[in-house]
């Protein structure tokens, strides 16, 4: 059975939202920043060399994903130990530090409600 996973929640350009451990398939949950791809529909700034593209005058390789995206995102926070009534969350470095106060307000608010969700979760998983 497919575990069921807690439901996104976007307040602005910060999301809570669950992901997956690409090496375990773990799921997880995480904070993320989402801002405008610079890369978004310049399709004619780069070519294909063997298999891989490349911009053609800066010659530096990216993902064909990032053509078609309107946005991309960084990880702020991951919520950790997330089987427990008390789930911990840790900073990826300084970010949470580094967003603007507007930013900041919605950061709080989206991690408030993967607290409460993650614990919630927990609480009707061990329901006896």
């Amino acid at each position: 059975m497919q575990e069921k996973l807690i439901k996104p929640y976007r307040v602005n350009n910060i999301e809570f939202r669950p992901s997956v451990n690409l090496i375990s398939q773990e799921p997880y949950y995480e904070i993320v920043k989402w801002y405008d791809n610079t890369f978004y529909g310049k399709d004619d700034e780069f070519e294909k060399i063997g298999g891989r593209l490349v911009h053609k005058e800066y010659r530096y390789g990216i993902s064909e994903n990032l053509l078609k995206m309107k946005e991309t995102c960084f990880t702020l926070a991951v919520f950790e130990d997330t089987n427990s009534e008390e789930p911990d969350i840790r900073s990826v470095g300084k970010r949470p530090f580094e967003l603007d106060p507007k930013e900041n307000v919605d950061f709080l608010t989206v991690m408030n409600y993967g607290f409460d969700e993650i614990t919630k979760k927990h609480l009707e998983d061990n329901r006896l």
